[in-house]
């Protein structure tokens, strides 16, 4: 057999999990989401002198449309679709090499590092919004937030934390859980950020952004135990890692073996 891919586990069952990580997170990324693309459509529309609502396609057919409002659509769909796909690049390439770093140097630095990068996120969405700085900088904050393993990163190891602490008869119910703290978070975060905006603009939700993260990762910090004995002449950039990468998208994360 060859070297074994991940590192001990503890053997206790801990009372305090990563639930609330996992909530926190997921509150940031979907109180966010919307907000950031809804800021770009004011701020595009301000840029161009567009100062109308949007019109529905089917509300009168008879008013030809607005070349602007057009001009400002397509401008806010490409830029979301580059922000975007800025942090899927970056993400899809580092969420994996996190995995399997944290098999060997543990569970933790994965649930901490992306919380960094999500709040360094909404540290620069702020200063763009302050300042009002050009629109690409967006981009800059979700390469930033890429860089660190992203929301996705979380997931996996709020997942592999979950499977780390569990027995097969806990496990379910355990991941039922984490399934239940995304999904209340994030319809927590849809019902107050539309409401929150036309009260009070956009600082004041970022502002609560940014402190989600910080709370999220400062209570993997300082609450969440370990869940693998971190070994630590673990690294992240070694040849062990990039290999387990190759064979996660070379064979679709199969052994290879027949049986």
């Amino acid at each position: 057999g060859g070297a074994p891919t991940t590192g001990p586990r503890c053997p206790c069952s801990l009372p305090v999990s990563v639930e609330p990580v996992l909530f926190l997170s997921m509150f940031s990324v979907a109180l966010q989401a919307p907000l950031s693309t809804q800021y770009l459509w004011d701020r595009i529309s301000e840029d161009l002198g567009f100062n109308g609502s949007r019109r529905s396609e089917c509300s009168n057919s008879s008013v030809p449309p607005d070349p602007l409002q057009k001009e400002v659509e397509t401008l806010t769909a490409h830029w979301n679709l580059y922000i975007s796909l800025g942090g899927f690049l970056v993400g899809i390439m580092v969420v994996p090499l996190l995995g399997s770093w944290s098999d060997m140097a543990g569970r933790r630095p994965v649930l901490i590092l992306p919380n960094i990068g999500l709040a360094l996120q909404a540290v620069v969405y702020l200063v763009v919004m302050y300042l009002k700085l050009p629109v690409v900088y967006f981009l800059v904050g979700r390469l930033l937030s890429g860089l660190s393993g992203d929301f996705n990163a979380i997931l996996a190891g709020c997942f592999a934390y979950v499977a780390d602490i569990s027995d097969r008869k806990s496990r379910t119910f355990r991941v039922a859980v984490l399934e239940a703290s995304l999904g209340l978070s994030g319809m927590l975060a849809s019902i107050i950020g539309g409401q929150w905006r036309r009260a009070q603009g956009y600082i004041n939700p970022f502002w609560l952004v940014l402190a989600t993260n910080v709370a999220s990762a400062l209570y993997a910090f300082l609450f969440v135990h370990e869940s693998v004995y971190p070994d630590p002449s673990a690294k992240l950039l070694t040849a062990r890692h990039h290999k387990a990468v190759w064979h996660l998208y070379s064979t679709g994360g199969s052994s290879g073996e027949d049986g």
